[in-house]
């Protein structure tokens, strides 16, 4: 007996942002709630994604405060905003992002590549 997963929502390189951003940065200034940019080490807040799963859930920040994105699986997962005011990209298993909220407001955020994953961003 032969058994076939379909895995082809994990291998997913759509960009649903409209544009596609292979700079690591993201210009969110005009509409959005967060910039993104390449790198860590920013001292603020940090979002872990572990095991499918991001964590702390609801995270909590504030305007400006930089938020460290960590994938700390083996499998690419993004962080995107549902109403498309940020976007990590894709970020590969050991690699991280740091986004800093540009406005005030709770943002529902999801991974584009596993939709299932999803949070909340609080940001006073």
């Amino acid at each position: 007996m032969l058994l076939v997963l379909g895995l082809g929502a994990c291998s997913s390189s759509k960009d649903y942002s409209g544009t596609k951003d292979n700079s690591g940065t993201k210009d969110n200034s005009g509409t959005g709630a967060a910039k993104s940019t390449a790198g860590g080490g920013a001292k603020g807040t940090a979002v872990a994604i572990k095991n499918f799963a991001f964590s702390p859930n609801p995270l909590q920040a504030k305007v400006g405060e930089p938020i460290t994105v960590m994938n700390q699986d083996s499998t690419a997962h993004t962080v995107t905003a549902d109403d498309q005011s940020f976007d990590t990209g894709n970020l590969d298993g050991g690699a991280s992002k740091t986004i800093k909220p540009a406005a005030a407001g709770t943002f529902k955020y999801h991974c584009n590549i596993h939709n299932y994953m999803t949070g909340t961003l609080t940001v006073s």
